[in-house]
């Protein structure tokens, strides 16, 4: 006896079938699950990464900043005097000492 189409469709999925969609589908999960964590953790490193680039080009432009300072005569006298205790001749340099 041949089965027809409308018999074919009234057929339910067998036990095997329905354990073997649960194992796939709860395979895809943890597969999904993981790649997940991975976004994640791949967004925290972007996020570090470009603070410490802002860091870097803040660092950069304060550096450029100096070096045009020090270009000027003016300022090395000021910073030689201030930061060594450099006096003009006949200046005398006193350390104040506060408690």
């Amino acid at each position: 006896m041949k089965r027809t189409a409308s018999a074919r469709k009234k057929r339910k999925p067998s036990l095997f079938t329905k354990v073997m969609i649960f194992v796939f589908f709860t395979l895809g999960m943890c597969h999904c699950t993981k790649e997940i964590e991975r976004m994640v953790e791949l967004r925290a490193e972007m996020k570090q990464a470009e603070e410490n680039l802002q860091n870097s080009l803040d660092e950069q432009s304060d550096l450029l900043a100096e070096k045009a300072k020090l270009q000027d005569t003016e300022y090395i006298r000021m910073y030689a005097r201030g930061r060594h205790m450099y006096s003009k001749e006949g200046e005398q340099v006193f350390v104040l000492v506060f408690d």
